[in-house]
């Protein structure tokens, strides 16, 4: 594979993506706006539940609307590459495969391309209210490890993109499961909340499937100091490790899925 080429075609695809935006910036500018709509409701929310409950564990209203933007911006990253990842099974089924089989470029990659999303107003909004936790609260956000926790953004979102690809695979075999879909539609429902919460083994399940702790919980905490260098250093490492599983099990399932694929004529 030429990864520059992937990489260049990638790109223009994201390119064409934001013009269209431009095309459609009233529906951008709504779309903004929609969130910061969410994030109201989002604070008035935990507000009360913290009037309600008194505290929750190692979580208060400033971390949790930390929490808030880097979820925002993990959409941001995921609608960009994993939300791609959902037409595999269908490109499977309705033999849309071969056109990507036949280009010069990995057909994963330039499926990805074609069927992501530039979220850029996910990002707008995050980095807005995480500008007004900086400049407004006194919370040390831009710092020297905010470029670590943003790599650790992306790099979530990486690895529900090559889970993704891995479930829309399975198609090679089992047809239309819509594994992805079902999974991503049960475990999204953990975003609205910090998954420390959960037990050890949601907080597992979610690490390579939509790792939040990765792409939430340890960005919002580190940014509050309640996540000491040393632990955030190793969470970093960890995740690295679940996304370099996720891209060795995906090469696995789509090299024989391909040769399953081409040996009945595909």
């Amino acid at each position: 594979m030429n990864l520059t080429k992937s990489i260049n075609v990638f790109r223009e695809l994201m390119r064409l993506q934001v013009l269209h935006l431009i095309e459609y910036r009233i529906n951008f500018v709504f779309d903004v706006f929609l969130r910061f709509v969410e994030f109201s409701i989002f604070f008035y929310f935990w507000k009360s539940i913290f009037a309600a409950q008194g505290s929750i564990p190692g979580w208060d209203i400033p971390s949790l609307l930390i929490l808030f933007a880097f979820q925002q911006i993990f959409l941001s990253f995921f609608l960009s590459f994993a939300a791609g990842s959902y037409e595999m099974e269908k490109a499977i089924m309705r033999g849309d495969i071969d056109k990507y089989l036949s280009r010069p470029i990995q057909p994963w990659f330039a499926l990805l391309g074609e069927n992501s999303f530039a979220g850029i107003g996910g990002f707008i909004t995050g980095m807005g209210v995480l500008a007004i936790a900086h400049f407004a609260l006194g919370i040390p956000i831009f710092t020297l490890l905010f470029p670590l926790l943003i790599i650790m953004v992306f790099l979530a979102a990486l690895i529900s993109t090559f889970f993704g690809l891995t479930m829309g695979s399975l198609a090679f075999w089992f047809g239309r499961t819509r594994l992805f879909d079902f999974i991503t539609d049960a475990f999204w429902e953990f975003d609205s909340y910090p998954i420390t919460l959960f037990p050890g083994y949601i907080q597992t399940l979610t690490a390579f499937t939509l790792p939040f702790l990765f792409a939430t919980a340890t960005p919002a905490l580190a940014s509050t100091g309640k996540i000491a260098l040393p632990q955030l250093l190793e969470l970093f490492a960890l995740e690295i490790l679940v996304l370099g599983i996720n891209v060795i099990v995906f090469r696995i399932v789509w090299k024989e899925g391909v040769k399953q694929y081409e040996s009945y004529g595909g």
